[in-house]
């Protein structure tokens, strides 16, 4: 029987080798730590270079995990918005995830919008080749069941903060890493809801696949999966 294998998928979980170490590890575990904190860190030297290195290490702790997720259109920029935070460029990483962000909605839209031509929602969206209007194409995916969990308030909430990075905003120049760090944030909710790959959704409902994803049966026939 024929079943579609979620592969290959994207992540980053180097993160979590730059925590604090804990007092109640042995010490061998706290030696190993150190190595891989030790190796982690010169990886983060070469690839940003050794001018602001501890700033630099601190802000790729705090990008926190790159989400598991099915490698698409998303990745590439998502990465590119994540490095420039590390590289220290605030405001270019804040912008790029919020243009990710609009970019989401876009491919969903027009990925998803043939499968919907019965619906009264098509008429509203089948004739434009891009979408600025966040909050109709939240709605009109909202009501095709297309975004998952809290994915529509997400994207209302990255809506916002693009709308104060992009019009002016004064306030921006002393917050603007807080601001970056947040639209990340957001982009990493929405990739773990939309393209995450492990995870107890409905569609990986195959028993016994453990180290992979399967769709299942059901979710192939059911568009809005």
């Amino acid at each position: 029987m024929k079943r579609h294998l979620v592969y290959p998928i994207h992540f980053d979980t180097r993160s979590r080798v730059l925590e604090d170490e804990q007092s109640t590890w042995t010490e061998e575990a706290k030696v190993l730590h150190r190595e891989n904190r030790r190796r982690v860190v010169e990886g983060i030297e070469q690839q940003f270079g050794s001018r602001d290195l501890e700033q630099k290490v601190v802000d790729f702790r705090e990008c926190r995990t790159l989400p598991f997720s099915i490698v698409s259109y998303h990745n590439r920029y998502y990465q590119q918005s994540r490095d420039a935070f590390v590289a220290g460029t605030y405001y270019p990483a804040a912008t790029g995830a919020c243009a990710l962000g609009e970019r989401i909605l876009n491919h969903l839209v027009i990925d998803l919008r043939e499968e919907f031509r019965d619906t009264p929602d098509y008429k509203r969206v089948y004739r434009k080749q891009s979408f600025d209007n966040w909050s109709l194409a939240i709605e009109v995916l909202s009501n095709w069941s297309a975004l998952r969990g809290d994915t529509p308030q997400t994207f209302r909430q990255l809506n916002a903060l693009r709308n104060i990075l992009i019009h002016f905003d004064a306030t921006i120049f002393d917050n603007e890493r807080a601001l970056a760090l947040e639209a990340l944030s957001l982009i990493g909710r929405l990739v773990s809801a939309q393209f995450g790959f492990f995870g107890n959704e409905h569609w990986w409902a195959i028993p016994g696949t453990r180290g992979a994803q399967f769709i299942s049966k059901d979710a192939e026939k059911d568009v809005s999966a």
